[in-house]
């Protein structure tokens, strides 16, 4: 009995003992609660969002965006905090540019590539394989929001003019591309049989190219913009030639072939081409003798003819004959320096701009200074 009266003792002490420690834990938790919000007005345990920022894992790296560098770690405001945690800005909103790159007839354009330049002057480049194509040609990029300048360009076609869009976050208005197709002019030459042994063999062929409109070809000298450019070309023993990637326009086609003594120069052959034409049938010739290039006359300054006179212009040489008149024949496109030698006379220099079609000149010599007197009395003999 007494043992009973023990146990029943010592289990009153405990549940007491319990009592009092539950009393003093709910008396400590305002205190506990209190420290907890100012440690969390601190700062150091917050779960409030930060403006501006978002929580990134330590060595985690966001989808690069164009226009957009990557910014730098914060350190971590508490040494407790869990390990590699940090506070980062937020990156800026992405823009997103939309449209069409097509050609003059509105079908997609094969191989596309976007030039994208930044108002701090830094270019890069979008490929086909970057700007998610769509099988009309349309194309979607995101981009950093700013100003761009864009330009679309793609393999045998006419690059776009540089457009200046404005880029804010979220879709921009769409901006489409047309880009003209170049064509292809194909024809025959006729050569001197000389000149035909030598095939197959490369020449070289001058392209004058403008982009007036056709409505007569005869206004050929009216064009407001010109293009010369001279390519080589390859032509086979069917006496063939192809010139690839021209742009269209109205054209003026000849071939030049350089000989010892003076080149010989074809005459013009004139033709259009439309976008994305195949020309056919465009005829080229050389003649049995190399055309004329410089013809005029040699005069003195009494208006007489000057026979004899020496005419040169580079390697190539005429000679008046007794009515002054001489002819160069060969010239070569671009300019000359054109000297005039006669004994008894002046030599003349005169600078020329040899264009294709034969320039007609008169050249004026004066009479080298002639001392004229008698002899002082003293000295006859």
């Amino acid at each position: 009995m007494s043992r009973a009266r023990a146990i029943l003792g010592a289990l009153g002490a405990s549940l007491a003992a319990a009592l009092v420690v539950g009393v003093l834990l709910s008396e400590d938790e305002p205190v506990a609660a209190h420290e907890r919000s100012a440690s969390s007005r601190r700062g150091a345990t917050s779960t409030r969002a930060v403006p501006g920022a978002t929580r990134h894992a330590q060595g985690a790296a966001d989808p690069s965006v164009l226009g957009s560098s990557a910014l730098a770690a914060a350190p971590s405001p508490r040494g407790d905090e869990a390990p590699g945690t940090e506070l980062r800005p937020a990156a800026p909103a992405r823009g997103v540019l939309t449209g069409r790159i097509v050609d003059e007839q509105g079908a997609p354009v094969l191989s596309p590539e976007l030039v994208l330049l930044d108002a701090d002057g830094e270019s890069e480049i979008l490929g086909p394989d970057r700007l998610n194509l769509a099988p009309g040609g349309g194309y979607r990029v995101e981009v950093g929001p700013g100003t761009w300048s864009l330009q679309a360009r793609a393999p045998e076609h006419s690059d776009s003019q540089p457009t200046s869009v404005r880029v804010a976050a979220g879709c921009s208005p769409p901006h489409d591309f047309v880009l003209t197709r170049h064509g292809i002019l194909r024809g025959t030459v006729q050569l001197p049989p000389e000149v035909r042994g030598l095939l197959p063999r490369t020449f070289r062929v001058v392209l004058e190219a403008s982009n007036d409109e056709p409505p007569s070809l005869a206004t050929i000298d009216s064009k407001p913009e010109v293009h010369l450019r001279r390519v080589d070309v390859w032509v086979g023993h069917d006496r063939s030639f192809e010139l690839r990637d021209c742009v269209p326009g109205l054209y003026r086609v000849r071939f030049e072939l350089p000989r010892p003594g003076g080149g010989w120069v074809g005459p013009w052959a004139q033709t259009w081409l439309e976008p994305g034409q195949v020309r056919e049938g465009v005829q080229l010739r050389f003649p049995a003798e190399a055309d004329l290039s410089v013809a005029g006359l040699v005069l003195d300054t009494q208006g007489l003819a000057v026979e004899g006179a020496r005419v040169t212009a580079g390697p190539h040489l005429a000679t008046t004959d007794a009515q002054g008149r001489f002819e160069l024949r060969g010239l070569e496109l671009g300019p000359h320096v054109l000297e005039v030698a006669r004994e008894g006379h002046e030599s003349r220099t005169e600078e020329l701009e040899f264009l294709g079609d034969p320039l007609r000149l008169e050249l004026r010599l004066r009479p080298e200074d002639v001392v004229e007197g008698s002899l002082p009395s003293s000295t006859r003999s």
